[in-house]
């Protein structure tokens, strides 16, 4: 007998994964963050809403804001790395 799926299924399941992932990453930085070995964040983010966007930077004491900022293009200069490989 042939089992029948579910697109809708297939697709939610897809989605939660790619979810447990984000979720995974952030717990690995708040570890991170927790045992010292973080002194500094940027971050991006986008709603679910696809309209609805936020930026900012996290940093500890010791983080200076030149670390900051040359992070910051890193993190630029990454992205278009990625993008232009896809």
């Amino acid at each position: 007998m042939t089992k029948l799926v579910l697109l809708e299924r297939v697709r939610s399941a897809k989605i939660e994964e790619k979810q447990e992932r984000l979720i995974d990453g952030l717990k690995e930085l708040l570890k991170q963050a927790q045992s010292g070995s973080l002194k500094g964040v940027c971050y991006a983010t986008i709603g679910s809403d696809d309209a609805t966007l936020s930026f900012g930077v996290l940093h500890a004491p010791a983080c200076g804001v030149h670390e900051l900022v040359g992070l910051s293009q890193i993190l630029n200069d990454r992205l278009l790395q990625v993008f232009r490989e896809i």
